[in-house]
């Protein structure tokens, strides 16, 4: 089939058309890749640490990163044997305190790359040491994918190593922190692009209006809530199998403060966005765990059962596919948007095995990355690419037809 049939395809939409949505609409409104979260999250603290608004989230967002990049460099470099030298100080989190000067940096514009020939120019005081600190923690956090992160520590917790950690019990405590370190974390950070940062998404809106009437299923696996909030009148089911920024799991009773509606066993959501909002910042009920990072290979998160995410994904993940299986069933064809089938997503790729897949990518080569990228990797998928330039062009073009 050609690229040009694969677009009338696509855009002929009925009541069996089955959506599935990733990261790649997010990001034409403002939300960062998700393999940059890391970096985007030090990006953040360096970018509104003198702010008079947001001072307090910097501060609360550095000192989240300092204590995720502590353990996990000590879970990831630590080779001790009983050395009586000493103390170790983990390698990630010394950079990242010395890039974190409150002085460096301050003119943000003019020093965005942190490169030491103009560091004389701009006039700072400031030592190279600091600027080549800067530099590299950048460095590090773009090289670490945040959601490999979780398959790496799955695999650590069951490997036989106790990696300068006592013992192998004690070494799971420590990557169970981790774990949970790093998705508290992921949540703070794409929560603030939720509430402050991302465009107006008239995509979405674009897509919702093209819709109008459609009675079928859109899988939504971002946690923003982009679409839920271009909804008007809702005709069709919304499933969002990892999570939402306005899911949460109470080990008890809902906190009475909290304005919220019962979606399903131990899972609420809340109501109002001033309640959302304050969860954005960290205020939120001591007994309130959010678990919205379900993602990764879902494995990860069942195997390390101790975690919150684990508990997350049995009792709202796994359900929620197990629904999503009989859609699946009724659709005849997939349009997949922004979504790069990644092999952590075989939970989700796996669903559709005999289905057609139209492909749909930021423009016409990551379309065909993405296509080529599939077939390599679940090469018994119909995979058919289109030419559309990402996720705007395509809302425009829509056909609902009943």
């Amino acid at each position: 089939m050609c690229i040009y049939e694969n677009n009338r395809e696509a855009i002929k939409i009925t009541d069996k058309t089955l959506f599935l949505l990733g990261n790649g609409c997010s990001m034409e409104y403002g939300f960062p890749a998700g393999g940059k979260l890391l970096l985007e999250c030090f990006n953040l603290i360096q970018e509104y640490r003198y702010s008079e608004k947001y001072r307090y989230f910097s501060y609360n967002l550095y000192q989240k990163l300092e204590y995720f990049l502590s353990i996990f460099s000590d879970i990831r470099e630590k080779v001790l044997s009983g050395s009586l030298d000493g103390v170790h100080i983990p390698y990630y989190s010394t950079i990242l305190h010395s890039a974190y000067d409150p002085d460096l940096c301050m003119n943000r514009k003019q020093c965005l790359n942190c490169s030491d020939s103009r560091v004389g120019e701009i006039g700072f005081d400031i030592s190279t040491s600091k600027h080549i600190c800067c530099r590299e923690i950048k460095e590090i956090l773009a090289g670490l994918p945040a959601w490999d992160i979780f398959s790496e520590l799955c695999d650590k917790y069951y490997d036989k190593k106790t990696y300068g950690q006592g013992n192998l019990e004690w070494k799971k405590n420590n990557i169970t922190a981790v774990y949970d370190a790093l998705a508290k974390l992921l949540t703070d950070t794409l929560f603030f692009y939720q509430e402050e940062k991302h465009q107006t998404c008239d995509a979405f809106y674009q897509f919702i209006r093209g819709l109008k009437g459609f009675s079928g299923t859109i899988i939504d696996l971002n946690y923003d809530l982009l679409l839920d909030q271009s909804v008007t009148e809702k005709t069709f089911n919304i499933v969002k199998p990892h999570g939402s920024f306005d899911l949460f799991y109470y080990e008890g009773e809902p906190n009475q403060y909290w304005d919220v509606a019962i979606v399903q066993k131990n899972i609420y959501r809340l109501k109002t966005k001033k309640a959302i909002r304050e969860f954005g910042y960290g205020r939120y009920s001591a007994f309130a765990k959010p678990l919205n990072i379900a993602y990764a290979n879902i494995n990860t998160h069942l195997f390390t059962s101790e975690t919150y995410q684990a508990r997350f994904v049995n009792e709202y993940t796994m359900p929620v596919i197990e629904n999503l299986k009989q859609d699946i069933k009724r659709c005849d064809k997939v349009v997949s948007i922004g979504y790069s089938f990644p092999k952590t997503d075989s939970h989700i790729a796996n669903l559709f095995d005999s289905k057609k897949i139209y492909v749909i990518g930021k423009n016409i080569d990551d379309t065909e990355r993405i296509a080529n990228s599939v077939k390599d990797y679940y090469q018994h998928k119909e995979i058919l690419p289109t030419s559309f330039e990402g996720f705007g062009n395509y809302a425009r073009q829509i056909e609902y037809q009943k």
